[in-house]
């Protein structure tokens, strides 16, 4: 029996590491392994714990903490544009500023350029374009409803006031478009996409509500969203390709919005799921020879497209997000006003997206939302048209109300 080489534990590793059961080597601030994943180490935040306390030798009640100040109560921050410096900003602003540099940016994408670049060029602009700065409050604090649900309630109000401020600003931005605020309406052209798909959806609407709440917003507000970047960021591409983001426009361009299935070399195996809704329109069901029919086609052929490009990064980081979030793009203002009247074919055929949508649920701000507006597509479906959307249900888990309806005459 061979001697069994010694092992040296690492007791003082970071959480991360010994989440991933691998050996830290506790290089500070932020150890080999996190640093070279772009991942979020938990010796950052003491190392930031550590500087409060050294900066505060009186408090000897270590038990009892430190007197913290007003969260509320406004304090001078040496941001870089004096409309910042002007604002007041609070303990709490700080704290989300602080969450999201060392969380929240490392969760935004996957693909390690595109991770990057959120947590620290992009950042850094935020600090002299408040409207961006906002932005990042805001997504940050929606991070947190995910991670602390009994302060959800606290951290959404703040998600909401951040991002109406951040409203406001973009809208100013947008009247006057500069190579100086260009970088910043394209990186919050993009927090767009993930502050909507964060947002807590309110009860009885479709998939989310604006920042404020209201539920009789459209119920297809997302994907106007979604759309309403494309004609913001496409006149600014060649000053921001030749900036700090350069890199993200180039991988932005990786897909063409104009492919077709012509374009695609191989389908997968979700296409024959797919090629299943053509049925709708046959011969002898009611919408066949309608107008109706070719603007489906086009918007399912498109779906066909966007799932053939959908490819995993590795096994460990899911799914590309671009593929993903390409579809809403392709098709077109005629499927989205089917979509408002919530007709059956277009809700179906959404259906059919969020599964795509799903394969990115390792992202909290995607998580559960796929369950949730296939859920509402159930219930507003009539029994008939439910057996349309049982391959969604399935492939995303939903186990609501009867999974056997009546079959379509």
């Amino acid at each position: 029996m061979g001697t069994r080489r010694p092992h040296h534990k690492s007791r003082t590793g970071c959480v991360q590491c010994k989440k991933r059961r691998i050996k830290c080597d506790e290089t500070k601030p932020r150890c080999s392994h996190c640093k070279r994943n772009l991942l979020p180490c938990s010796f950052v935040s003491l190392a930031s714990s550590f500087s409060r306390s050294r900066s505060k030798p009186e408090a000897k009640n270590i038990s009892a903490g430190p007197v913290q100040p007003n969260p509320l109560e406004p304090i001078s921050v040496p941001f870089q544009d004096q409309g910042l410096s002007q604002k007041a900003f609070t303990i709490i602003d700080i704290e989300l500023y602080h969450h999201y540099i060392t969380d929240t940016g490392f969760t935004i994408a996957h693909e390690p350029l595109t991770r990057k670049l959120w947590c620290e060029a992009i950042p850094v602009i935020g600090l002299s374009q408040p409207f961006l700065m906002h932005g990042l409050l805001a997504i940050s604090a929606l991070h947190l409803t995910h991670l602390h649900p009994k302060k959800k309630d606290a951290y959404t109000l703040l998600a909401a006031s951040h991002q109406d401020k951040a409203f406001q600003g973009f809208r100013s931005a947008l009247a006057d478009i500069s190579t100086q605020n260009c970088n910043a309406v394209f990186a919050f052209s993009l927090l767009l996409v993930k502050y909507a798909f964060a947002a807590p959806r309110a009860a009885g609407n479709l998939v989310i509500t604006g920042s404020s709440g209201n539920k009789n917003s459209s119920t297809t507000e997302w994907l106007r969203l979604l759309r309403g970047i494309k004609p913001v960021v496409v006149p600014i591409y060649p000053i921001i390709a030749a900036g700090p983001l350069g890199s993200l426009v180039q991988l932005n361009q990786r897909i063409n919005i104009e492919d077709d299935l012509s374009s695609v070399q191989q389908l997968p195996r979700e296409d024959s799921y797919l090629l299943k809704l053509y049925g709708l329109w046959d011969q002898g069901t009611p919408l066949s020879g309608t107008p109706e029919v070719g603007i489906y086609i086009d918007a399912l052929n498109a779906l066909r497209v966007s799932f053939a490009q959908a490819t995993p990064i590795d096994e460990n980081d899911g799914y590309d997000a671009l593929p993903i979030f390409v579809w809403p793009f392709r098709i077109s203002e005629s499927y989205i006003t089917l979509l408002d009247q919530q007709k059956e074919e277009a809700l179906i055929i959404l259906a059919y997206y969020f599964v795509l949508v799903d394969k990115l649920k390792t992202c909290w701000w995607i998580d559960g939302m796929a369950t949730d507006l296939i859920e509402k597509i159930f219930n507003i479906l009539d029994k008939k048209w439910r057996q349309w959307i049982e391959w969604p249900m399935q492939m995303v888990g939903v186990t609501g109300p009867p999974r056997n309806p009546t079959t379509q005459d």
